[in-house]
């Protein structure tokens, strides 16, 4: 019998069809510490077809809470459906949200009937708290950072204080079939892995800026080569990504943990995402020579924009030149760079769009590893400079936390986008995920990698001459995969 039921949401379009599954990340690390006193079990809609079943049966048993957590999009719609089956099946179990929004909008998730509490941030110190105030019949108003309803009114506890990386157990990976969520990439087995977290920087769409306060905080070199050696000998992992925020916040750490990780002499690679140009500029070419040696072979570059003009309205305190050159820098290294890019921004023309696209195919042109996974179309998160615009110009924010299932970054919901350039946005967001396709979700999905080839020149043609009328492509992937 558990005491603690998570639940993870389905994802959507791009997570159903395109690529394998990542573990549920998040929700290990939320129970890393309830697992020492507190049966929990982890139920994953993508995983389990029968995952409603699997949640009455659990239920049953009167577990001390059900949790999930959810991003903006469709996870919202497919967490509130595990929220139906509780509040049907066993109304009096609470029923936890967690995560990103929950922790930016506590009050309208209370606000939803079968949402019971709201853990605002990170959960591995609140959630045993919760469990055990539960457990103990004591009120669940004084555990630090949980939010829940009394006498009809919101009420929030104070926050809890940001955890100690370091100092956090190792991530209960018996909780989940690992073999299910170790996919192929680069050649080699791979596991996702957060070693920091947080942003120092300021970008006005990023949520950083609220739910981690603008503070980094990572893990030591020490224990990022210790856990990666346990990955890599308890499960055979031959290459780990690092989902971080931004792994190279600090720069010491990198190379410690590299030159380590050297010295090792594991078989095993390493990716990363969240990396910002200047840090690579940062390094001197023995650095870059020692990431080599270390087994890095992917850098994932959050670009946004090719218009100069936009990455300066967005905060994003980076160059175009400055892209260019870390791309020409890399030709010939082991490394290959991976461009991510936005659109949708407050004021951004047509001149602006014709910029990005062009900075997409320079970047592959200049260097032979770039890789281009596409163009994600910018989402008003709350708390965020832009948010705060895009209320200011006409935005309406959803009025409940059901609707925030319409609010996903691949369509436009903003209002400075009309008709006409819906169309425009939509079309690039869809149709730039096959500029390339070694790299991003197309390449992981052997099936779906191979038809993604053939139809990569017509992509192309599209993208570069930016024809996005009649986009009958993304009308049947709709209708064939629906959300």
């Amino acid at each position: 019998m558990a005491d603690l039921v998570l639940v993870q949401p389905r994802i959507g379009f791009v997570d159903e069809v395109v690529s394998p599954f990542s573990l549920p990340l998040a929700l290990l690390h939320a129970c890393s510490r309830a697992v020492a006193d507190f049966d929990v079990t982890i139920i994953d809609q993508r995983t389990d077809p029968r995952w409603e079943e699997t949640l009455r049966r659990e239920i049953a048993s009167g577990p001390l809470l059900v949790g999930s957590t959810a991003m903006a999009g469709r996870p919202v719609a497919h967490m509130l459906e595990a929220a139906s089956v509780v509040k049907k099946e066993a109304a009096d179990v609470p029923f936890v949200l967690g995560g990103v929004l929950g922790t930016m909008l506590p009050e309208l998730a209370l606000a939803d009937p079968r949402i019971d509490m709201v853990v605002r941030g990170e959960g591995e110190e609140t959630l045993p708290a919760l469990l055990a105030a539960l457990r103990d019949g004591r009120p669940v108003q004084r555990v630090a950072g949980v939010s829940t309803v009394r006498d009809g009114r919101p009420v929030h506890a104070p926050d809890r204080p940001l955890v100690v990386l370091d100092a956090q157990p190792e991530l209960p990976y018996h909780l989940v079939d690992v073999e299910r969520y170790a996919p192929i990439r680069l050649g080699r087995r791979a596991m996702i892995m957060e070693s920091s977290r947080g942003c120092p920087h300021r970008c006005a769409f990023c949520y950083n800026t609220v739910y981690n306060r603008r503070r980094w905080r990572g893990q030591s070199a020490e224990r990022m080569v210790d856990r990666v050696r346990y990955v890599s000998e308890r499960f055979g992992i031959g290459n780990v990504r690092f989902e971080d925020e931004n792994l190279f916040a600090n720069l010491g750490r990198v190379r410690r943990f590299a030159r380590l990780l050297a010295d090792e002499g594991l078989d095993v690679i390493w990716e990363a995402q969240g990396i910002r140009v200047e840090s690579i500029m940062a390094l001197n070419d023995e650095d870059l020579r020692l990431l080599e040696r270390s087994g890095c072979r992917q850098l994932n570059f959050g670009v946004e924009s090719g218009s100069q003009p936009v990455l300066d309205r967005v905060l994003k305190d980076i160059r175009v030149e400055d892209v260019m050159a870390v791309n020409r820098r890399l030709v010939g290294s082991d490394i290959a760079p991976v461009y991510n890019f936005m659109c949708g921004f407050p004021d951004e023309g047509t001149e602006d769009l014709r910029a990005t696209v062009d900075l997409m195919f320079k970047l592959l042109g200049d260097n032979p590893r770039a890789r281009v996974p596409g163009a994600f179309i910018f989402v008003p998160y709350p708390g965020t400079v832009l948010y705060e615009e895009a209320v200011s110009r006409g935005f309406d924010p959803p009025d409940s936390l059901a609707h925030w299932a319409d609010v996903s970054a691949d369509h436009v919901v903003v209002p400075w986008v009309g008709e006409d350039e819906r169309h425009v946005l939509e079309g690039l967001s869809f149709l730039s995920m096959f500029l390339d396709v070694g790299s991003g979700q197309l390449a992981m999905n052997p099936a779906v990698a191979a038809l993604a080839r053939l139809y990569r020149p017509l992509a192309r043609a599209r993208v570069g001459r930016m024809y996005f009328d009649h986009l009958w492509e993304r009308r049947l992937a709709r209708r064939f995969v629906p959300e």
